[in-house]
């Protein structure tokens, strides 16, 4: 660079300085026609114009540069900037393999053409670059995690998680490793250490919107979706615009059934992004549980018009005309999803639903066992062999809980067979179920599980396990078909004494013959759907009956809520004392096994009280799988359930409750018909 060039490139730089670009570029524009060859020159417009934003004349400069100047390494990362910059990604790997071909022993070079290999999906040449950058500098915590990204994207993810522990080894103040550490992890379904390590990269730099993104998934993941609200506000509050952000702030309050606030984050995402398919396929799964059905089959189909091979659409509208009650169109959507991504877990898992309710239960269990696969199922840390319906002669099984405890008590009817047929079987359950079970099954060896992160019993890691399986997989053994189901369960056996007790206490709740409980919602915070839970309102005509005592059997934060609502509704309901409904099971199954009859929605209060032999009158939503498209939960018998007509219209589902009451109220005793 000669004094006059270098003068002019100083007084460009004095343009930038003030923020003047375009006045740089006429400096440079000048410069050149005075000295039309001077590299220098060229160069400098091509950054000045990438500064503007104007990739392609920027790469147009650059390319003049290489012209000029062939051996430079500079000007072909300048030019594989300019063209990643404009999105053409091939062109940015073409410029870097040009300057490995002048300087191949450079790792950086290796490392950035991996990137950019990821970027187009060219795994194994990604995987070939990054290992030659980690060749050329082993300890170089840079590369080393970006050759860990490379492998998470392949799959091999210990490898993935070794190459970011080592960077962090290097480097432990590394943002980019942090993050990247935390993403293998979670992918490694180990949520709560991915919590760490984002936690640690926002105490480095609390001012990365895409750190908090990521801490808030992982939140969610690890069952904390209230922290992850708070996450994602503060990364709303660094970031405003992001449709990101609030498309994910409305799939966290749709978890926490804020459904108002979750709608008016959607709402706010596709305001900001309004072609994005996923914000669409996501609204529409909440405008589902919102009962706005109509608005959620628009915006399916909206999406599919511009994304016809969009598979969560396919899945989201497949789950809506499930719920409508048309299983045949339902499956031929989930059909469609899976022709265009067999692989799709989601996808797959929701292709079960519609199955069941067909009674094609052997295709349903195959397609339910991708639930494991869900981000937010995980496994307990059992390390026998999982059991696959083999004999089960002279062998010890675990059975253990992977879902709720209303699931679990479902799926654990199966247990009888289960007893019949093994050795012996160990029961991992809730510890609030524990004497219930003991009590029903002497042979049964019950063993507490106080809560999902604890490790298992020590019980529970004999070595004279032979076999273990979850809970909600003794189905696919023991119900392949719905023909398989009893017509009669053995029912829990509660505490006689407690019985007794509470026999007597219910005939001093009015002075009708018929006593029954009822619940309302569960949801724990009192923001439950009313998709799945009617309005107080809505039961009052069923509540005011003359010749049924209704007992609360509400529990939670909803609890006192009921209690003042139903006093306004002028609703007389019978409070049971002195009894904490959420702790103590065992005395709660005593309790229901007293009452004539439950009604109210699908909860755990449902599922125990037909489960210790009580009439349960459930009223639901159409298109559950667990009933299987019958009249009563095949599970437990003795709940009828009475589903709507429609997903908005209670109208018809509280007609049959009254029915079901009235033929109750005229036999007397505690058998549905």
């Amino acid at each position: 660079m000669n004094a006059q060039t270098a003068a002019i490139i100083q007084e460009a730089g004095i343009c930038c300085d003030a923020n003047d670009l375009m006045a740089a570029e006429r400096v440079l524009l000048d410069g050149q026609k005075a000295f039309p060859n001077s590299v220098d020159l060229v160069a400098a417009l091509g950054d000045i114009r990438l500064a503007q934003g104007r990739t392609n004349k920027a790469a147009n400069d650059y390319q003049k540069a290489i012209k000029l100047a062939p051996d430079t390494i500079k000007y072909f990362v300048a030019l594989a900037n300019a063209c990643h910059a404009s999105n053409n990604t091939q062109g940015a790997i073409d410029a870097l393999q040009g300057a490995i071909d002048l300087e191949p022993n450079n790792p950086h070079l290796h490392s950035d053409v991996g990137l950019l290999y990821r970027e187009v999906g060219h795994k194994e040449a990604a995987l070939a670059a990054t290992k030659r950058a980690v060749s050329l500098a082993p300890d170089n915590a840079a590369i080393l995690s970006n050759r860990g990204r490379v492998l998470q994207d392949t799959g091999d993810l210990e490898s993935a998680r070794q190459a970011m522990e080592k960077s962090l080894t290097l480097n432990p103040d590394s943002v980019d490793a942090l993050v990247n550490l935390g993403c293998v992890l979670r992918d490694l379904e180990q949520p709560h250490e991915a919590v760490l390590a984002f936690r640690k990269a926002n105490l480095i730099n609390p001012s990365i919107p895409d750190v908090w993104l990521n801490l808030a998934l992982a939140l969610r993941d690890s069952g904390k979706a209230e922290e992850g609200i708070e996450a994602i506000t503060q990364l709303l509050v660094l970031d405003p615009r992001s449709a990101a952000g609030y498309s994910n702030l409305g799939r966290l309050q749709q978890e926490v059934f804020n459904y108002p606030l979750a709608e008016t984050a959607f709402r706010k995402a596709l305001a900001l992004s309004p072609e994005n398919p996923q914000i669409m396929a996501n609204f529409a799964s909440l405008l589902t549980d919102m009962d706005l059905l109509d608005e959620a089959e628009a915006l399916c189909v909206r999406v599919l018009q511009i994304h016809p091979d969009y598979v969560p659409a396919l899945s989201n509208l497949a789950n809506l005309v499930s719920q409508r009650g048309d299983q045949a169109q339902a499956i031929n959507l989930c059909q469609t999803a899976l022709d265009i991504e067999p692989d799709n877990i989601k996808a797959n898992r929701n292709f079960a639903d519609p199955l069941f309710i067909s009674g094609r239960t052997e295709e349903a269990w195959l397609a339910y066992e991708y639930r494991w696969q869900m981000p937010d199922r995980p496994r307990r840390p059992h390390n026998q062999p999982e059991w696959q319906g083999e004999d089960l002669a002279g062998k010890t099984i675990l059975v253990w809980p992977e879902q709720g405890v209303g699931d679990t008590l479902v799926f654990a009817t199966c247990l009888p067979e289960v007893i019949d047929a093994a050795k012996k079987v160990i029961f991992e359950v809730d510890q609030r179920f524990v004497p219930l079970y003991q009590r029903t099954f002497p042979d049964l060896t019950v063993v507490p599980r106080l809560d999902a992160a604890d490790p298992p019993d020590p019980r529970c890691q004999s070595p004279d396990i032979d076999l273990q399986c979850p809970v909600g997989a003794l189905g696919r053994w023991t119900r392949s078909a719905v023909t398989n189901f009893p017509t009669h369960n053995k029912p829990l056996k509660a505490d006689p004494d407690r019985i007794r007790w509470w026999q007597q206490q219910l005939s001093t709740m009015g002075t009708n013959r018929i006593k029954a409980g009822f619940y309302w919602r569960s949801g724990g915070n009192g923001n439950a759907s009313h998709s799945a839970y009617p309005a107080l309102e809505n039961w009052a005509s069923i509540l005011r009956r003359d010749d049924v005592d209704f007992v609360n059997l509400q529990y939670g934060p909803d609890s006192e809520l009921a209690a003042r609502t139903l006093v306004d509704l002028g609703v007389k309901i019978h409070n049971p004392g002195d009894i904490d409904l959420f702790h103590d099971i065992d005395d709660m199954a005593a309790l229901v096994t007293a009452l004539d009859v439950y009604v109210g929605p699908t909860t755990l209060t449902a599922w125990l009280t037909a489960g210790v032999g009580t009439p349960a009158l459930v009223a639901g939503l159409p298109g559950d799988w667990m009933v299987m498209g019958m009249d009563r939960l095949p599970w437990l018998p003795l709940a009828r359930y009475i589903p709507r007509s429609a997903r908005s219209d209670w109208a018809s589902a509280f007609e049959t409750l009254d029915r079901e009451l009235d033929a109750i109220v005229k036999s007397g005793a505690n058998r549905l018909a």
